[in-house]
């Protein structure tokens, strides 16, 4: 069955005529409300085309901004962000995991008590390299007799040098270089025009002739000055450095408080997990006025690059005996990369590279002292001031080590000169012959 409603007017079903005033009420209502519908539309798409832009903008800015502080990447700056990154992209090192102070009983007792050591080997296995600071072992004392023997070393063997009439030494590298790079290739052709016209060879095959002259061109310290300043008691290791190898020839490095310190060859034996220790070597390394960057390296012969089969674990031990300026070329370390350390298998031959642990430049006051292993990567930074940079070192490591030949055997500074000093205990070629 169907119902049927039948739809009725107003009025005709018994109810009340809406008034006049109620009609014209319901009307204003509906148009606003269609109003309302007509405006909302329009104010939603101008907050959102304002946030698009307002976004757009900052992501603008932000790509201006990471441009101009040369990101590489939005992880780069994300990573900047976070802490995890600097602006180049290296991995920060905190100072305090390779830093060590020493306490009023170490200065006191002038030695390392076991809770440094402690410290300081923590650091060594951490970073490779340890500094340290508050202070010194060492008294004034024999800070300056350090001092003075070093320093007058350098003395000595630059009268040497100007009696032997080498006019390019390395500690003049600034007043040479320039010009010296100059005309390094028209001195190379002089030299080979003039051997070559000498008769020198005359019957060798071409090929012999031609290895023979350069040989001989080779070993002329005024075209090739660095590669022919090779002595017993001073090394050209780069352009503006030398290393003085044979400190352990004075009678002040043959005993105490410098050689075979018992604090220091246990910090050698617990480092290298029970090897014997001694003190291998001792002297002092120079970087002079007008020297610029040397080549990374790690000071035990990197696997796979010779044939020298060493046996690491040697620290090296720094002495600063004066107080230099921080810029005077200090040594330049990229931490974690020893041995025992969590980025040892980095190139040693290779700098940094972003995404990897940052570089970081140690400068050293007078008094205190900076430790490194052999396999720490590590050169040494330019020297863009007027001032010497020496500073001493003493190696402890294993009893069988033996140095590699990497300098000439010939010294710098003459016999009769050596006579005269009451500190000389040489020559000695090796330490064996020292005790």
């Amino acid at each position: 069955m169907v119902v049927k409603v039948a739809m009725q007017e107003p009025g005709m079903s018994g109810l009340p005529m809406p008034s006049k005033n109620a009609t014209v009420a319901r009307e204003s209502l509906t148009s606003k409300r269609k109003k309302v519908v007509q405006v909302q539309p329009n104010w939603l798409y101008f907050w959102v085309e304002t946030l698009m832009l307002s976004l757009l903008f900052g992501f603008s800015l932000a790509a201006v901004w990471a441009g101009a502080n040369q990101f590489q990447d939005w992880d780069h700056v994300i990573g900047w962000y976070e802490g995890r990154l600097d602006l180049d992209g290296y991995i920060p090192v905190d100072p305090a995991r390779f830093t060590v102070h020493l306490t009023q009983q170490d200065i006191d007792e002038h030695r390392f008590t076991p809770a440094t050591l402690k410290k300081m080997e923590d650091a060594l296995i951490d970073a490779g390299v340890v500094l340290v600071t508050g202070g010194s072992i060492w008294t004034d004392e024999q800070l300056d007799e350090l001092d003075a023997l070093t320093f007058g070393e350098l003395d000595r063997a630059k009268a040497a040098a100007a009696a032997r009439g080498l006019t390019r030494p390395p500690w003049s590298v600034g007043e040479w270089y320039e010009d010296h790079e100059a005309d390094q290739d028209e001195l190379y052709e002089a030299a080979w025009a003039d051997i070559e016209d000498s008769g020198f060879c005359k019957d060798c095959p071409y090929h012999e002739k031609k290895e023979k002259i350069h040989d001989l061109i080779m070993r002329d310290p005024m075209i090739f000055p660095k590669d022919n300043f090779s002595y017993s008691d001073a090394v050209s290791i780069s352009y503006g450095r030398i290393d003085m190898p044979h400190f352990l020839n004075f009678s002040t490095f043959q005993k105490a408080p410098y050689y075979n310190r018992s604090d220091l060859n246990q910090l050698c034996e617990t480092y290298s997990k029970g090897m014997k220790c001694e003190t291998t070597l001792a002297g002092a390394l120079w970087n002079f006025p007008g020297s610029f960057s040397a080549l990374w390296h790690q000071d035990a012969a990197e696997y796979g690059h010779n044939e020298v089969n060493e046996v690491t674990g040697t620290l090296t031990t720094a002495i600063a005996s004066r107080n230099l300026p921080e810029n005077v070329g200090w040594v330049l370390f990229q931490p974690f990369t020893h041995d025992r350390g969590e980025w040892s298998h980095l190139v040693k031959s290779e700098p940094p590279n972003p995404g990897e642990p940052a570089g970081v430049t140690i400068p050293m006051k007078r008094g205190e002292m900076l430790f490194f292993t052999d396999t720490t990567k590590h050169t040494v930074t330019p020297n863009p001031t007027n001032v010497d940079r020496g500073i001493v070192y003493v190696l402890y490591g294993s009893q069988k080590w033996e140095d590699t030949p990497w300098h000439g055997t010939d010294p710098l500074i003459s016999p009769e000169v050596r006579e005269k000093d009451p500190m000389w205990r040489g020559p000695i070629h090796s330490r064996k012959e020292i005790w």
